[in-house]
């Protein structure tokens, strides 16, 4: 099994982001989550739609079985 955090960014054009972060610390606190979220919004590709993109902004911890994938 394997935990990572899942941060999606969405915009009123039902266009959404996903960035998921395996290198996580689970003892952060909710701020800490929302800092890192404000970093994100604040690179290049977010640029001049940080209003659009803040209005739906989310973060889960998401586990994932680590299988190895049979590809045929």
């Amino acid at each position: 099994m394997q935990e990572y955090l899942q941060i999606k960014i969405g915009n009123d054009s039902n266009e959404t982001m996903t960035i998921n972060l395996t290198n996580y610390d689970r003892a952060k606190t909710d701020e800490q989550i929302k800092n890192a979220m404000d970093q994100i919004l604040q690179t290049e590709v977010f640029a001049g739609k940080t209003a659009a993109y803040n209005k739906k902004i989310s973060a889960d911890i998401i586990t994932v079985d680590k299988k190895p994938m049979n590809i045929q």
